[in-house]
């Protein structure tokens, strides 16, 4: 009997080392699983990232061109009163020369 319960034992040991044998690997094929998921995750949000910063850029750079063709825009009629008011001045003066030599 005592050599039936040595057997079972061995038996049981063998069975248990196996057990933790395949557990281990489970254990390593999990963790590889894991590490490969996050690397897809890192990989994907690194992708996303680029993705909007990129989209951002271009909104600011088209915001950017916008408002300096606004600031031409307003610069280009100041410079045109400001022609406007020198011409008027000319004239102004050029009629005001002409009165004084008529008299």
């Amino acid at each position: 009997m005592a050599i039936e319960v040595w057997d079972k034992i061995k038996e049981t040991e063998t069975e248990a080392e196996k057990l933790i044998e395949n557990a281990k690997l489970q254990s390593v094929d999990i963790i590889k699983k894991a590490r490969e998921e996050a690397a897809r995750l890192i990989k994907d949000a690194e992708a996303k990232a680029i993705q909007e910063g990129e989209a951002l850029v271009a909104e600011r750079i088209e915001k950017a061109q916008a408002y300096q063709g606004e600031r031409i825009r307003e610069f280009q009629s100041r410079q045109q009163s400001i022609s406007k008011l020198g011409e008027s001045r000319i004239s102004g003066a050029v009629n005001l020369i002409m009165e004084k030599v008529v008299r």
